[in-house]
């Protein structure tokens, strides 16, 4: 007697996990390369979270809002504006020196107003830090 069985999985099934376990090795090797460059950089054994890589998802999240341009240089101010507004996707994971020694600027852009604890609210008036009344 001849006992006929069917595929258990259809073919692109298997063509699909075959995509997904590529790209789960280059994430690995990725991540692979980026702990060897914060050893590098004398930044090992820090809880940082994700340091130095752009997730995978926000960069396929910018090509379906913004086209596939934004990976050009077309894009750089883009990517130069992500990097100011979340820092620990900078490489070594250190905001750029944008922080003013007065306290007037910081990475988000210029800083008007500020509460200092005790204090107060304080407005910047031209050069220096006065009260608000």
């Amino acid at each position: 007697m001849l006992v006929k069985s069917k595929k258990t999985v259809s073919p692109e099934w298997v063509d699909e996990n075959a995509r997904m376990q590529r790209e789960k090795k280059m994430e690995i090797d990725a991540s692979k390369r980026l702990i060897r460059q914060r050893r590098e950089l004398g930044m090992e054994g820090r809880r940082e979270g994700r340091v130095g890589a752009k997730s995978r998802h926000a960069v396929l999240h910018a090509v379906r809002t913004m086209g596939k341009e934004i990976l050009t240089e077309a894009g750089e101010d883009y990517w130069r504006f992500l990097e100011r507004k979340y820092p620990w996707q900078a490489l070594d994971g250190r905001p750029q020196g944008t922080d003013s020694a007065n306290g007037h600027r910081c990475r988000q852009g210029k800083v008007s107003r500020r509460y200092i604890p005790g204090k107060g609210w304080f407005r910047w008036q031209h050069n220096g830090w006065e009260p608000e009344r």
